[in-house]
């Protein structure tokens, strides 16, 4: 069955209505069968897709190839690193069920929406409902063209969290879930030394240098896509170098806004509100600024620049609320405006400019 665009469109606005009403009743009002239904509902739709999201196809033909495969073949796979394991053993096991592809890409639904609900219970209940919400109304939608990544990265904030407000650290806990990140994603081995971030913050005294050094890189970024520009078109560079740079040149404008709004994030942050800031915030902030040093130093040299800011936006919707909260507007108001905005960037994003096939949406009876 396929949703008119106009339809399907409806569908999704209901769908983000129904989630941060879920949400609310489930986080603030401690509602358990909400609670439940915040975490089910985006499994169930995630789940009864059916050739929504650029990658679908490609999953869709490796569910069906490996579901097939033997044993060795499918070990085969993962020796040669063709496959991450826990994608592996999920087809595996799927593939022995009736309507096992359902819940290939139920699984999927169930490791993003759980592990960010988890990842955001560990604030306030004032601020828990809202962090999903937006968590969910930016990362959901950008799973169905990244369904792993956004599980692993769902994964990984949850370790993040659980290492910032943790009082005593549990260093085993953390690095079993992070494997897990890891066994669904490789791509989270390049955001594993952001994890020793919190460890060292609260220890050092490197808050206005990171802020200075996160200035002057973000200037930097975004004079050098022009200027790569004009050292390709004046083709002085060999040609292995010149497609390095081609590649990053191509995906530098939308990692420089992610690096702008960080920029003005932080020093509307810092600037005036650090000290009256809890601990575990600060050091929300604190990684936040190293994320992004990592990440567009690291990114210099990758054509995976744009996966890698995939990474950034847990932290990115906290350090919204943070801005949005400080505002002098009314609690319901301000509660407004931050909704506003990822539903906003999913009309922008998916609706005017259609970057992706989630529009229309189908569903396999």
């Amino acid at each position: 069955m396929t949703l008119t665009n106009s339809a399907s469109i409806v569908f999704y606005l209901l769908f983000f209505a129904l989630l941060i009403s879920f949400s609310y009743l489930g986080f603030y009002k401690k509602n358990k069968i909400c609670a439940v239904l915040a975490i089910l509902l985006p499994i169930l739709v995630a789940g009864f897709r059916y050739n929504v999201g650029t990658d679908y196809a490609a999953y869709y033909e490796m569910y069906n190839q490996v579901s097939h495969e033997s044993s060795a073949e499918v070990m085969s796979r993962f020796m040669t690193g063709a496959s991450e394991p826990l994608v592996l053993l999920v087809i595996s096991l799927c593939g022995n069920v009736l309507f096992g592809h359902w819940l290939f890409f139920a699984f999927f639904g169930f490791i993003t929406s759980l592990f960010l609900y988890l990842s955001f219970k560990k604030f306030d209940e004032k601020k828990a409902w809202l962090l999903y919400s937006g968590a969910m109304l930016i990362l959901f939608p950008l799973s169905f063209n990244a369904m792993r990544q956004i599980a692993a990265i769902s994964v990984i904030t949850f370790v993040l969290m659980n290492i910032i407000f943790d009082k005593e650290k549990r260093y085993l806990y953390y690095l079993l879930f992070t494997l897990l990140a890891v066994s669904i994603h490789y791509s989270t081995i390049l955001f594993l030394p952001v994890l020793l971030v919190p460890l060292i913050a609260i220890k050092t005294n490197y808050k206005r240098l990171s802020f200075f050094i996160m200035i002057a890189l973000g200037v930097a970024l975004v004079i050098l896509p022009p200027l790569m520009t004009l050292i390709l078109e004046a083709g002085i560079l060999p040609d292995k170098y010149a497609n390095t740079f081609m590649q990053y040149e191509s995906a530098a404008i939308s990692f420089d806004l992610l690096i702008i709004g960080i920029i003005a994030a932080l020093v509307f942050i810092t600037r005036k509100h650090f000290n009256s800031y809890t601990k575990e915030t600060n050091r929300i902030i604190m990684t936040m600024m190293s994320c992004a040093v990592f990440y567009a130093g690291l990114g210099l040299f990758s054509a995976y620049i744009g996966r890698m800011a995939d990474f950034f936006w847990p932290i990115n919707i906290i350090t919204l609320w943070l801005i949005i909260d400080r505002l002098k507007d009314k609690p319901q108001t301000k509660m407004i405006i931050f909704l506003i905005i990822p539903i906003l960037y999913f009309v922008a994003s998916y609706i005017i400019m259609g970057n992706s096939q989630i529009i229309p949406y189908q569903v396999m009876l």
